[in-house]
């Protein structure tokens, strides 16, 4: 069984890969890193960047925040499973969706997951891309 069958330099997958990386790199820059244990990233960084702030969102329409916090990520641990994540799952969805299906699934999957928690959840802060991969792995489950 193949778990990548079509990772090619320029697809999707490889694109949201680029972007997680480049925004944790960012992300510990800003205000040094916290944890050099997990290299955590400092929360006021989080925060600079757009992680999931409903406080914010409503009363600032900071309506970034529904798809910033997916690529940003608490620790080096949390960036490298969802990368693992995106990569095993993307890839294989890629394959048979395309680029534009695979982009449209991972954004709203990410909108409507930060939603979700912005309603049920207000008050807590969160990033990563959990929500996009859930609904990734929702379209793959759903299409056997």
């Amino acid at each position: 069984m193949n778990l990548c069958p079509t990772l090619r330099f320029c697809s999707f997958t490889v694109l949201i890969i680029s972007i997680d990386i480049i925004m944790f790199v960012v992300a510990l820059w800003l205000y040094r890193i916290v944890n050099t244990e997990f290299l955590a990233p400092n929360p006021r960084a989080l925060d600079l960047l757009g992680w999931k702030d409903a406080r914010k969102i409503k009363k600032q329409n900071q309506v970034w925040r529904f798809i910033t916090p997916v690529f940003l990520h608490a620790s080096f641990m949390h960036l490298a499973l969802n990368i693992l994540s995106t990569i095993v799952i993307g890839s294989g969805l890629e394959n048979g969706l395309g680029f534009w299906r695979l982009f449209s699934l991972y954004f709203f999957s990410g909108f409507g997951g930060i939603l979700f928690s912005c309603v049920f959840n207000p008050l807590s802060y969160s990033v990563g891309a959990s929500t996009a991969i859930f609904g990734l792995i929702g379209y793959y489950v759903s299409t056997f």
